[in-house]
């Protein structure tokens, strides 16, 4: 069974995402920590190079050297699913922690996350096929997006800054192995190139394909791995990524019917803002939110390649857009956002009864024209996030899970 060259299957993935303890270090995943994404993208870096360009009488001595590898902006589009009952966190709970930073939990109603500064990272492994694991290692959640149709799946988007991506790939054992601790075993190329420390590599036999046992890389040097073994291995046989056996919610995605938004007077309570009077139909909506997060180590001369897993959060922006069929309810629109431009604002997407609420008690309101839709005429209402009279960041803005 040595490696063949099939092409691979490329929506056989899979995707985890958990804490790490230390930033910028690992920790390989349990079945818990699976998650179903629709789109995984830009598990990459950028290589940063100098060039090396002297004078002399050649004329092809022009060369470039690696001086770093840029930050990495991993994205992943998930369907956001309910938890068991209100009140108990939903499964993208641990990306929407680390995007907002503060989570208060409302036994057996709701679950509210608030903006909070913090230095909390991720790592996530993005495995395809039996072939190639990609770890982002150092990731943060950099911005939140969410679009809002009748006929879509609800879908949260999510873009994040990762210092480190680490591959680990299918490789052949050189030569034979004999069983023990710390065991020294040689790859088919240079080792670096394929494993990292703590990767799960599989051993399967190089001849029938059957499997041997799973060993955990402690070590990596040039051509060779250390591993404890409880097996011998033979020439030939190979080492393949592998991740847990992933348990998955039994909540499926939904596809909102009805989505609201509502107005009222500047630095409403969202129980006296969310009322029918101050309620409008939507037709379609975008929720846009973006921490704008710096890298202030990143040309910092730390010894690596790479920079470290540390940011820094500027100002954040969170900017809402929503179309509405023009009525007469909503015609006075144009006219109160020249002069009353401060609203409190209100987004409800219900299910069932289940529902997500992002509340906003300021923010600058700005109508204009929206065309048409299907012979009716339309308005855009844009909205951006203002400070308003609330004294810290929890009064300013919350998302809520019922």
């Amino acid at each position: 069974m040595a490696m063949n060259s099939k092409t691979q299957r490329a929506r056989d993935r899979q995707l985890f995402i958990l804490p790490e303890t230390t930033a910028g270090t690992p920790v390989y995943p349990s079945a818990t920590d699976a998650f179903l994404a629709a789109e995984i993208a830009d598990f990459s870096q950028e290589t940063e190079t100098a060039e090396i360009n002297e004078y002399t009488n050649q004329l092809l001595l022009k060369q470039e050297q690696v001086v770093g590898f840029g930050y990495a902006s991993p994205t992943m589009t998930i369907h956001p699913r309910f938890g068991a009952s209100a009140g108990v966190a939903p499964v993208e709970d641990v990306l929407l922690t680390n995007f907002f930073g503060k989570k208060t939990v409302n036994a057996g109603v709701s679950v509210k996350y608030t903006f909070q500064d913090h230095d909390n990272t991720l790592c996530a492994w993005h495995q395809i096929t039996d072939v190639l694991q990609q770890v982002a290692c150092g990731l943060v959640v950099s911005e939140m997006s969410v679009t809002v149709g009748k006929k879509d799946l609800l879908a949260y988007n999510f873009t994040c800054q990762s210092n480190q991506i680490q591959h680990n790939a299918q490789c052949e054992v050189v030569g034979a192995v004999t069983a023990g601790n710390a065991v020294t075993i040689t790859l088919d190329t240079t080792a670096s190139y394929l494993v990292n420390v703590g990767a799960n590599m599989g051993v399967y036999d190089g001849t029938t394909g059957a499997y041997i046992e799973t060993i955990t890389v402690d070590a990596v040097s040039n051509s060779t791995i250390t591993a404890d073994t409880v097996n011998d291995f033979a020439d030939g046989d190979v080492l393949k990524p592998i991740l847990p056996t992933g348990t998955y919610s039994s909540a499926k995605p939904f596809a909102p019917t009805s989505a609201n938004i509502y107005l009222g007077t500047a630095n409403e309570t969202r129980s006296n803002l969310m009322v029918s009077g101050n309620q409008f139909l939507t037709r379609e909506m975008s929720i846009t939110m973006n921490k704008n997060l710096q890298t202030p180590t990143e040309d910092e001369l730390n010894g690596s390649l790479y920079g470290g897993a540390f940011y820094e959060i500027d100002s954040p922006t969170i900017e809402i857009s929503t179309t509405l069929n023009l009525r007469p309810k909503t015609a006075r629109l144009f006219e109160t956002a020249k002069v009353d431009q401060l609203r409190s604002l209100a987004v409800e997407i219900p299910f069932g009864s289940r529902k997500v609420v992002c509340y906003i008690p300021e923010v600058f309101m700005v109508v204009s024209d929206g065309g048409e839709n299907a012979g009716a005429m339309q308005q855009t209402v844009d909205f951006r996030i203002s400070a308003g009279t609330a004294t810290n960041d929890d009064g300013r803005f919350e998302w809520l899970v019922f």
